[in-house]
């Protein structure tokens, strides 16, 4: 039998999903780590109790953050996260872009301003009998926090 690396959930609607993890480290390591890697979504990934980093080639950033579209970089875990992905063509996606990546394509979220959603969000992970409706509902509320 294979040791489980985590348990999580994967929820989705047109123009976004959430993954929420708890990361359980790797044999022989302290976290979970992936490759370089890039996508086309916004890529917001926050804390509910774990702890990350994420870095791009000039970057690194380990609070709740934010990386832009397209854009090679590396996700490191260990413990409860969420990583919420964001259509970048959508008024959400375009208003989190406008928000955070006029200097660099790593950004930190502003302390304070999901504080409550996220708290939301760790009390509905942690109860596994949460529909997925009430988490999608969460995360809908996730992409608009923005101007």
């Amino acid at each position: 039998m294979v040791a489980a690396a985590g348990r999580g959930r994967i929820l989705m609607w047109e123009g976004g999903s959430l993954w929420l993890f708890d990361v359980i480290p790797a044999s022989g390591r302290a976290s979970n780590t992936t490759d370089f890697h890039s996508h086309h979504a916004v890529q917001v990934t926050l804390s509910l109790g774990g702890q990350f980093e994420l870095r791009t080639r000039d970057q690194r950033i380990s609070t709740d953050a934010a990386v832009a579209p397209d854009v090679s970089h590396i996700f490191e875990a260990v413990g409860s996260v969420a990583n919420l992905f964001i259509e970048p063509e959508s008024r959400p996606g375009r208003a989190i872009a406008h928000s955070l990546f006029g200097r660099s394509p790593l950004a930190p979220v502003p302390p304070g301003l999901v504080a409550d959603l996220v708290d939301q969000l760790k009390l509905s992970f942690a109860d596994v009998h949460k529909d997925d409706a009430a988490l999608i509902a969460l995360g809908r509320s996730l992409c608009c926090w923005a101007p």
